[in-house]
């Protein structure tokens, strides 16, 4: 980037109140030059094209699956030139607020250009790093990221970043280039990743925060696109590992897990077996009388 050209980021910066966050993760070159937003355009139109569908259609397809209510405070992460704020500033009325992140300086300012700052307060647009959220915990209803996590410098990080500022019970929804499953073997599908690689990747759900609940995946965009939306529970997911078994075998998830013996002769646990079901006993707590009554003998 020329000095030239830095001196006009920064006019366009104060002018159009953008923040400007430091971070450190490397931009994509796309996304990187001063025609970025053309760059982004053009690749929609294609796109859009490519798939016979509408970008119209399929915001509205997207945005109406974030159930954004009449006072949503929504985070678009990623927001690149802001295709999707005019789509989801209609659902949240003059109540709502959007906040607008991209880690590109040009697409943010673009976006900010389009959708003028002080024309509507309502907007708050930020230069900043999708993996690290200068945005304080629980803070948004709703945060939301379509097109770019593919890219992220650390994709497990990003996602955890979203569900942190996101409120209890709140919604996360992001979405990349990744085509069905059941797609994969057709020559299409071949052909589409041949032109670009991130058709390759799938659905990033092993990444997912242990407090993530209500997990949903689908493809949009003709299949071409995966979208994963979770709510933000209030606890890490656990389990009662205590709870006893009825029947021969008996015990515990807990004791059948961490409370294995070692290896006896296969005949004898044969015989020792049996006797117990005929007895119509537990095998754990006959086990565990035998070895309570040894310990204290001993």
């Amino acid at each position: 980037m020329n000095n030239i050209y830095k001196k006009k980021i920064k006019k366009r910066i104060k002018k159009l109140n953008v923040c400007v966050f430091p971070f450190k993760s490397k931009i994509t070159k796309d996304y990187s030059p001063k025609n970025a937003a053309e760059i982004h355009d053009n690749s929609l139109i294609w796109l859009c094209k490519t798939n016979k569908i509408s970008e119209k259609f399929f915001r509205n397809n997207i945005i109406s699956k974030l159930g954004i209510k009449k006072d949503s405070k929504i985070l678009i992460v990623g927001a690149g030139a802001g295709n999707d704020i005019p789509f989801i500033k209609k659902k949240i009325g003059t109540k709502g607020k959007i906040y607008a992140q991209d880690i590109s300086e040009p697409m943010i300012l673009e976006a900010a250009k389009r959708y003028n700052f002080k024309n509507n307060s309502k907007i708050n647009f930020s230069v900043s790093d999708a993996c690290d959220l200068p945005y304080q915990d629980k803070m948004f209803d709703i945060t939301f990221h379509f097109g770019g996590i593919n890219l992220f410098s650390n994709i497990k990080k990003g996602i955890n970043e979203m569900s942190r500022v996101t409120k209890l019970n709140g919604t996360i929804m992001f979405g990349d280039e990744g085509i069905g499953e059941w797609l994969r073997s057709t020559t299409n599908s071949k052909a589409l990743i041949n032109n670009n690689s991130l058709y390759s990747f799938r659905p990033p759900i092993s990444y997912l925060p242990l407090n993530s609940k209500n997990v949903t995946i689908e493809w949009v965009l003709n299949n071409t696109f995966y979208i994963v939306k979770f709510k933000r529970g209030e606890e890490d997911w656990s389990i009662d590992r205590n709870v006893e078994h009825k029947g021969i075998r008996g015990g515990s998830i807990k004791t059948r897990y961490f409370g294995k013996l070692e290896g006896i002769n296969p005949i004898l646990k044969n015989k020792f077996y049996k006797k117990i079901k005929m007895q119509n006993k537990s095998r754990v707590s006959v086990i565990e009388k035998i070895i309570n009554d040894y310990l204290q003998k001993t």
